[in-house]
């Protein structure tokens, strides 16, 4: 899986966003408001990393971050993203 081509993730004001850019400006219409934890995951899918490793990265940067804990918070984002048409299987 991979993010789609078209879309840019840049942090404004504290918190992350997602934007479309070009043809996709037209198809989707808005942003997507991440925190830190849903930008990372976002940089691993936009790396090509598959999620099981997403996860494991998350546990090595977050102290005190067990593998269920990120294994759940990549499946969720994985999942918002899959549902806005942003991902592609």
């Amino acid at each position: 899986m991979k993010l789609k081509d078209g879309f840019i993730l840049s942090a404004v004001g504290g918190e992350w966003l997602a934007a479309p850019v070009g043809a996709n400006a037209a198809k989707f219409h808005g942003v997507i408001r991440l925190n830190e934890s849903g930008a990372y995951i976002w940089r691993g899918l936009a790396e090509g990393l598959d999620p099981e490793k997403i996860a494991e990265n998350m546990c090595a940067e977050y102290d005190g971050l067990d593998a269920p804990t990120a294994e759940r918070a990549v499946a969720s984002i994985i999942e918002k993203l899959r549902a806005n048409g942003i991902l592609e299987d």
